[in-house]
């Protein structure tokens, strides 16, 4: 679905978008989302997405749905797609290539001893 600023969410997040104050009854919940048409998986990036169209940025939203657990390998995917995409070369750049954070080598302990196999 294409984004379609008519909708009742995307309507509530550009009133946050452009610091107005949004009557208190139009505050989308969680419990509304089940029979709501205008919900997108994505909704919580599309607060960014809507700052910027609220400020006449021009904007691009990337999204890569995966599963739960360790999602390394699919940031890696989504971003060499985008660097296709864009006809750029990370090992060109400065440094040579993607550098991962310390936070994500760690983020699920050391791999297990493989001598338990």
């Amino acid at each position: 679905q294409e984004y379609n600023p008519s909708q009742r969410r995307w309507k509530h997040l550009s009133l946050l978008a452009e610091s107005k104050n949004p009557e208190e009854e139009s505050i989308p919940f969680d419990d509304e989302f089940e029979e709501d048409e205008d919900y997108y998986a994505s909704l919580p990036f599309a607060a960014l997405f809507s700052c910027f169209k609220a400020r006449g940025l021009k904007a691009t939203c990337l999204l890569c749905y995966c599963s739960e657990g360790d999602n390394i390998a699919d940031s890696m995917n989504l971003a060499e797609g985008a660097c296709r995409f864009l006809q750029f070369s990370p090992s060109a750049a400065e440094g040579g290539g993607w550098v991962i954070p310390l936070s994500w080598k760690s983020v699920y302990g050391p791999p297990p001893d493989m001598s338990i196999f």
